[in-house]
């Protein structure tokens, strides 16, 4: 072996090695003992962890699959919070308290290894987030704000190539504005860690997803990329504790936290400590090559979206009404329509609970009397977990 080959190898194991490079503090199998952690899955996908939190030694992640919360220190298992409600979304750690938020506005702290609540939420809609100040939260239900350190922020995209992150501190606002070779196609603000902002940008639909960390004249420091989402709920994956970025990452095998200095050089790219999710090779069927392979453009995403929503199609007597049937996991389920479908003519796409289809399967499906959409979100019987949307 060469002298160059010699240090080259060196050099990059060390790489691998340091842990401000994304070694993870935490790496967990799915459904191993004693924590068992886990996943579940719907016809329209898979659904498990919701949240987590970093404090000093101790990790806590919000797992609605057996509604509790997990609680590790130095990364091995220690004790879980048990019977939160189904419909827990946000998980903070203040002031030494845990505390959970619900979707419905519902506020409990932990005491004792118990649920406490401490107060209810004005309720508006779905709860994106809240600001804390003088022990009571204020609700945030837009999805375009977010919350950095009781700090209202508000993030759009100015064009395809420039975004703008708004920081509401008092009576003052700084702006974070960011250039991008590649088109922007979502933002979520995370943070600041001293005068840097922590956000993640997915690029062209999909196609990339990363976070950026910037300064106000939009120089960029440094870049995390992120790896392909396993699940598929908005999983609170990105977080900033004690002034560093922490990245939780599931792939087939489990799930693994990241550790990230923001003030890193350069590209991270953190699908190398991750398993890949689909292994592309000859024998991989057509479909699934290019659903792996393909990005989506957003004047595609549009064009689709309009076929949907100009669709006129008309129902007989058997496309309307309640039926039930046995699901996926050989449970009763009810099958109920949106309440606005008639016989007859109708000119709205109707929703379709963990279902999915093409406009031609759907016409297909109307011909063979099946019903016209599903609004029935529980199962009779306990099929797993509700998904809430």
């Amino acid at each position: 072996m060469k002298k160059s080959d010699i240090i080259f190898s060196i050099a990059f194991l060390l790489f691998l090695s340091s842990p401000l490079f994304g070694t993870p503090i935490i790496s967990l199998k799915w459904g191993e003992a004693p924590h068992n952690i886990n996943y579940y899955t719907v016809p329209d996908g898979r659904y498990g962890i919701y949240d987590f939190y970093v404090d000093g030694y101790e990790i806590g992640i919000l797992s609605p699959f057996d509604r509790t919360i997990k609680i590790f220190e130095k990364g091995v298992f220690k004790y879980q919070i048990e019977d939160i409600p189904e419909d827990t979304v946000i998980m903070e750690k203040l002031f030494q308290k845990t505390y959970i938020i619900t979707r419905s506005g519902e506020v409990f702290f932990i005491k004792n290894n118990g649920l406490n609540k401490t107060q209810t939420l004005p309720y508006y809609g779905n709860i994106s987030g809240v600001i804390f100040d003088s022990n009571i939260y204020y609700p945030i239900y837009s999805f375009e704000r977010y919350v950095d350190r009781n700090n209202l922020m508000e993030a759009t995209i100015e064009n395809p190539h420039l975004f703008q992150i708004r920081v509401y501190e008092g009576n003052n606002i700084n702006i974070y504005s960011l250039r991008t070779e590649m088109e922007v196609a979502a933002i979520t603000p995370i943070g600041l860690i001293d005068n840097l902002m922590v956000a993640v940008v997915e690029y062209e639909m999909g196609k990339k997803r990363q976070i950026e960390v910037f300064n106000k004249n939009g120089d960029v420091i440094s870049t995390i990329i992120l790896p392909n989402r396993f699940l598929l709920q908005d999983v609170r994956d990105v977080r900033i504790f004690d002034n560093r970025i922490y990245v939780l990452a599931t792939d087939k095998e489990g799930l693994k936290i990241f550790r990230f200095d923001a003030y890193n050089d350069g590209v991270i790219e953190i699908s190398r400590w991750t398993d890949r999710l689909i292994d592309i090779n000859e024998n991989t069927p057509e479909g699934v090559r290019l659903l792996a392979l393909t990005p989506v453009k957003r004047s595609e995403a549009l064009a689709l979206a309009k076929d949907y929503n100009d669709h006129i199609w008309t129902a007989k007597s058997c496309n309307v009404g309640t039926t039930t049937c046995t699901d996926w996991c050989n449970k009763t389920k009810t099958i109920k329509p949106p309440s606005w479908v008639v016989v007859g003519t109708n000119n709205r796409f109707p929703y379709s609970w963990g279902g999915f289809s093409t406009i031609s399967q759907f016409d297909q499906g109307l011909a063979d009397c099946k019903k016209g959409g599903d609004i029935q979100t529980k199962y009779s019987g306990g099929c797993g977990s509700t998904v809430l949307r």
